[in-house]
């Protein structure tokens, strides 16, 4: 008499999009997995809607934030002129105008750069003169939107610019992580200057740059 085998329960997992997998806070990523087949717990198949759910509230939420953000900024002339800027946006523009304030605060622009805890520190005791990491004193989020514009600036925006080409020779001899402090630390030099001189971003031309060169 032949032996019947018995059948195998057989469970399929069906994943949620990577991209949902990555935004999902960690406690809720146990629930990241759509349950298919017998034996299915119906915890799992809710615990999955409610994390889409929280997922598209989340990003509903952020889409209207973002509105008003670029609302915001286009009502200011100083920063609808920092629009301008290649990697800027609009929360950067806005909390580099409350964080200045007023722009008579710095005589010269340059001084943006140690104020934001963008320059390295320098440690001097005699005949010793030497230079360390970057001292990130001043305003912490503002330094952060920063570094993010450059990076933008460095890798994201496809225009010709004299910042973007410069930024790019540094990157070749010093390192990616240094010219996008490098470039994080022209641009708020360059925001001021906007700011105080009424004007608007150059781009410049290679043809120009070539010749002054």
């Amino acid at each position: 008499m032949a032996r019947r085998s018995r059948p195998r329960k057989v469970t399929y997992f069906e994943p949620v999009s990577p991209r949902l997998a990555r935004n999902t806070p960690q406690p809720l990523r146990g629930a990241g997995h759509r349950v298919v087949g017998d034996g299915c717990p119906s915890r799992i198949v809710g615990g999955d809607r409610a994390t889409v759910a929280v997922a598209e509230g989340v990003r509903a939420e952020r889409k209207a934030f973002d509105r008003t953000f670029a609302g915001l900024s286009r009502r200011d002339d100083v920063t609808r002129r920092l629009m301008t800027i290649p990697g800027v946006g609009s929360v950067t523009r806005l909390a580099f105008r409350a964080t200045i304030d007023e722009s008579d605060r710095f005589t010269r622009s340059k001084a943006l750069g140690a104020h934001l805890g963008l320059t390295p520190r320098v440690y001097q005791s005699g005949e010793i003169d030497r230079a360390g990491h970057t001292s990130k004193c001043g305003d912490r989020m503002l330094r952060h939107l920063l570094y993010e514009a450059a990076s933008v600036q460095m890798t994201r925006t496809r225009k010709w610019s004299r910042l973007r080409a410069w930024g790019v020779s540094v990157a070749k001899r010093r390192g990616m992580k240094r010219a996008t402090v490098a470039v994080a630390r022209k641009l708020a030099v360059i925001m001021h200057c906007t700011w105080v001189t009424g004007g608007e971003f150059e781009f410049g031309s290679p043809a120009t740059t070539a010749t002054a060169a």
